[in-house]
Formats: structure tokens, C-alpha cells, sequence
């Protein structure tokens, strides 16, 4: 399941290399943390401003082994929330948690790894054959959200939503399809989006877009059954969060599945599914096939754009090009009725194209020619034609082939409208600590933050030698005069002293405003929320 992330537990001693210096601690970034800490004081070394009032989420896997079995991959670790509680008067209090989910307890009762659907291997192998799928698979961490001001919601790309209690870290409980609550603790969906014996994947999407009419989540599910298959489009909204409402079913050709999808897009007239050749096999999953290794495969096949008018629930479609995405940056439109998406885009057709799974298997992130091989992420703006046509432009084309942006973020008061500026993970960074417009591409493992400037073409970035930021959170300032009037909240793994740290840059200049040591090391952490205080 993609609820997992994160494995290296091998000897780092195995790819030490002056290759790959200064930043040699890259593999301690996947290893387990087990301690837990509650509203522990920390102490920001510069001045909090005064609109970051609320708390910063970032969720994660922080156990790769249990017992005597362990992960292979590092999409499969146990599922811990990191939470930073800023107070009026500028206080900091930390606290992490594991998710008491019902696959953290099997495991406790087991003693061992429990049975579920993962991305790589168990070892060693546990033999469970078709009985994989009848297990849990919560162990959601890739993204926290929340309908209106209340209801948090812990998602990853399974049927299974999480519900978390108001302080954001407490597992709640579990909102799932009846086939799934007959091995599984939890509340059914209270919809009957798909008929009874169709199979359906995607029941909840970590990237849901939001609402801002309703306060609420859009997503999108794939099914499959005897009528064909189909993807769902549907909202979520804070009066009834155990209810998925209908926005359109969309029925996909002859011979063609539904596709795995880790986002979607959204502006204020359409909701755009990029139906990616990306698929999962029942087959393969049934016999507890691993998903990167063959339970989720890519093919050749043209991604399908299907666009929603959400006016009057119409949809039309547009093939283009075989091609697999990671993240969305935005969506917008343009006078003329054209639809403008970025992305980060990965070539399609082989096991090395599968973008963000095959890149972390142990095997492959151990060993530096492999890694470093790899395909890198690209960015790219698709135009969807009001007129049927489809147009692609590679972003950042000075950069081509060296950027490797992935987990992008924006000013959230710009989504689904026209934007400049976008934040992301670089995975191979610039020595921005020594030249802003340097283009001399590290490693994969030397991680830094970049900056881009779409309408000007402006380059900055954040980067430390063997310290390693996981996702920023954009927060704004409300008396902002520009786009990237504000403060980036981030949270990193300094490896010179193996421990992290949280920081805050001003957006606006990608200077550090101050930091604060953390009493407990985070491993590699996903995607960042903040929620501004209410009431």
C-alpha cells in the first residue's frame, strides 16, 4: 500500500564514497526513530512573526523494521506525526507521535512486521499469499488535512481515511469500505458511490483539492466491475465527512483500467483527472505481489486529461502523450477558456519510469551509480485547448535535465488562479549556501529547497552540506505586497550531528529567520500542513 515510506537500514558503510561528500549521511535521513516526545518546549533562536499562530503537521515513516522482519523499500514504514504548536506569544512546543492505527497494533500484538499490502518485500518473506489484502492497511502518513476548521484527516492513496482528533497527532479512528470492515476495524462509508461488487481503489486521494465554497475535499477513485471501468469524481464536505458526494462518473475505454493517481487538479470551474498509464493489477495484488514490483505497473498507453466542468457536471477528454506525474504545482485558466497545469513529469513504459516508487527501493538508493542514473523528475505545463488541442512546454528549460524538483508548494492563495512562484524539494541541490546562480548539480542525496520565478526567471534556493530539508509549508503574510510575502516552515535532518532541526526562511529572500534544535530526530518526513489557529 502507499501508505508506507521509507527503508534504509543497511550499513551506510556500503556506498561510503568521496563521491558522494559532503553529503555522506544521506541513508541515516531513513533510519527508525522510536522515541516520542509530548508538548516539549523548544526554543527558536530568532523572532516567530506574529501571523504564524496555529501548528505546523508533517507526517512521515519513522519505523522500518519490527521484530525480526523489516521493510526493503521506503515507501513502507510505520506512520509517525511531527507537530509544531506556535502560540500568540511566539512559544514553541513540540510534539511526535506514531499513529495507533490498526496496523501499528497488529504488529504490537505479533511482534513481528503485520500482514498488508506493501511497496517492496518483507523480509523475510512471511508467505502470506492472497490473505495481504485482508489486514488493515492504514498506516496513512502522507498527507494531513482538515474539512473547514475542524475534522483533521490523516490520507494516503488507499480506500482508508483516517480520522485524527483535534490535536492533530491521536489516532481516532478509521472510515472504510464494507469489504474492507470485514478484517478491519472502522466506520463504513456512508455512500454508495460504487455498486456492490465492483473493485475500487483510491477511496480517499492525499492530494484532494480543496473546496473553498464548501470547506471541503475534492477526490477521485478508480473502479472497475461488470459494467466496465470508471473513475469517480466527488466531494467531501465538514457536515458529513463519512459521505463521499458525487461530482461525475467518467467511464474509461474499452480495455482500459483505472489508473492510479496521486493527485489531481483543480481550478474554479473545472476539476482536471490526469489518467496516467499507471495501473494497478488485482491480480498481482491478490497473490500479494509487492506494488513496485509488479502489483502497480506503467505501460505506453496515452494519459488521458478528463476535465469536469463543475458548473454543470459535463466532462470531456483529451489524450496526450504517455507520460506518468508526481505532483501538481497548480492549475489555472486563461481568458480564452484554455486550462494551464504544472507538474513534475516522469517518462512512462518501464519499471525505471515509475517516478516516486522504484527510485526507493533499498537496493536502488544504496547503490550511488544506480541512483544516481536514475531518471530525474521534469517540470511541465500542459495547455488543454478549449478547442480539444494539448500543448507541452518544458519549464525551466536553462535546467533541463538537472533540477530534479519534486513535492512542490506554493502561496495557497494562489491555487487555481495564475501564480509566479513555486517552492520544491531539489533532490540533486546547487550550492546555494555558496553561489545563488550556481547550476553545478550535486548528487542525489545532496538535498537543498528551491525557489523558482516563472514570470521572471529568478533562481534561489536554500542548501547546507549533509543537511537534508524535507517539504516546506508556505505561510503568508497578511499585510503581503507580493506573492512570496511570507515565511517557509521546514523541518531538517542535520547529518553532521544526527539529529533535526525546525527552521523558517523568508520566502521572499531564502534566508534563514531562525531555528530550533529538536529533542527527537525525524526521519525523512512527506507533506507539510499548517493550520492556523481558530477561535
Amino acid at each position: 500500500m502507499v501508505t508506507a515510506f521509507v527503508v534504509l537500514v543497511a550499513s551506510v558503510g556500503a556506498i561510503e564514497s568521496a563521491a558522494i561528500q559532503p553529503d555522506a549521511n544521506f541513508l541515516d535521513w531513513f533510519r527508525s526513530e522510536l522515541a516520542e516526545r509530548e508538548n516539549s518546549p523548544i526554543t527558536f533562536s530568532g523572532k516567530v512573526p506574529h501571523y504564524v499562530d496555529g501548528s505546523f503537521v508533517q507526517t512521515g515513516p519513522a519505523r522500518f523494521s519490527f521484530g525480526s522482519t523489516r521493510f526493503t523499500h521506503m515507501m513502507d514504514g510505520y506512520s509517525k506525526t511531527l507537530k509544531i504548536d506556535f502560540s500568540s506569544d511566539g512559544a514553541l512546543t513540540f510534539t511526535n507521535r506514531f499513529l495507533e492505527s490498526g496496523f501499528l497494533n497488529a504488529s504490537t500484538r505479533a511482534g513481528h512486521i503485520a500482514r498488508g499490502m506493501f511497496v517492496g518485500p518483507v523480509e523475510p518473506d512471511p508467505h502470506w499469499g492472497p490473505t495481504a489484502v485482508m489486514s488493515s492497511n492504514d498506516n496513512n502518513y502522507i498527507k494531513m488535512r482538515r474539512l473547514g476548521n475542524s475534522t483533521p484527516l490523516l490520507l494516503a492513496d488507499t480506500m482508508i481515511a483516517t480520522r485524527v482528533h483535534d490535536d492533530l497527532v491521536s489516532f481516532d479512528h478509521d472510515v472504510m469500505p464494507a469489504m474492507v470492515r470485514m478484517w478491519a476495524a472502522g466506520e463504513r462509508w456512508k455512500d454508495h458511490l460504487a455498486p456492490v461488487g465492483d473493485m475500487c481503489m483510491l477511496g480517499t486521494m492525499a492530494h484532494a483539492a480543496e473546496d473553498p465554497a464548501t470547506g471541503g475535499l475534492i477526490g477521485a477513485m478508480g473502479c472497475t466491475g461488470l459494467s466496465g471501468a470508471y473513475h469517480i469524481v466527488f466531494t467531501i464536505t465538514p457536515d458529513a465527512p463519512s459521505t463521499r458526494r458525487l461530482i461525475a462518473k467518467i467511464p474509461l475505454p474499452r480495455g482500459r483500467g483505472p489508473s492510479y493517481m496521486h493527485t489531481l487538479a483543480a481550478t474554479p470551474n473545472f476539476v482536471v483527472l490526469l489518467a496516467e498509464p499507471l495501473f494497478m493489477s488485482m491480480e498481482r495484488v491478490m497473490e500479494a505481489t509487492p506494488l513496485g514490483m509488479g502489483g502497480i505497473y506503467t505501460t505506453n498507453d496515452p494519459t488521458i486529461f478528463q476535465i469536469v466542468d463543475r458548473r454543470d457536471g459535463s466532462v470531456r477528454t483529451v489524450d496526450a502523450d504517455a507520460f506518468i506525474y508526481g505532483h501538481i504545482f497548480n492549475a489555472w485558466e486563461d481568458p480564452n477558456g484554455d486550462i494551464l497545469i504544472d507538474l513534475t513529469w516522469y517518462a512512462a513504459g518501464n519499471a525505471t519510469t515509475l517516478g516516486w516508487f522504484n527510485r526507493w527501493f533499498e537496493w536502488n538508493i544504496h547503490n550511488v551509480s544506480v541512483r544516481e542514473a536514475w531518471p530525474r523528475a521534469k517540470a511541465m505545463r500542459f495547455r488543454l485547448g478549449a478547442n480539444g488541442t494539448v500543448e507541452r512546454t518544458e519549464l525551466f528549460q536553462a535546467e533541463a535535465g538537472l533540477n530534479d524538483f519534486e513535492t512542490p508548494k506554493i502561496n495557497e492563495l494562489y491555487s487555481g488562479q495564475r501564480y509566479c512562484i513555486v517552492y520544491a524539494m531539489q533532490f540533486h541541490s546547487y550550492p546555494y549556501d555558496r553561489d545563488q546562480l550556481s547550476m553545478d548539480s550535486g548528487l542525489m542525496g545532496a538535498v537543498g529547497i528551491a525557489k523558482r520565478n516563472l514570470c521572471t526567471g529568478e533562481r534561489q534556493g536554500w542548501y547546507r552540506p549533509n543537511e537534508f530539508p524535507s517539504e516546506v509549508q508556505f505561510v503568508p503574510d497578511p499585510r503581503r505586497r507580493s506573492e512570496d510575502d511570507g515565511v517557509l516552515l521546514s523541518v531538517v535532518f542535520d547529518g553532521n550531528s544526527n539529529s533535526s532541526y525546525f527552521q523558517m526562511l523568508d520566502a521572499r529572500t531564502m534566508r534563514q529567520i531562525g531555528t530550533a534544535p529538536l529533542p527527537v530526530k525525524s526521519p525523512f518526513l512527506i507533506h507539510a500542513s499548517y493550520f492556523p489557529r481558530t477561535g
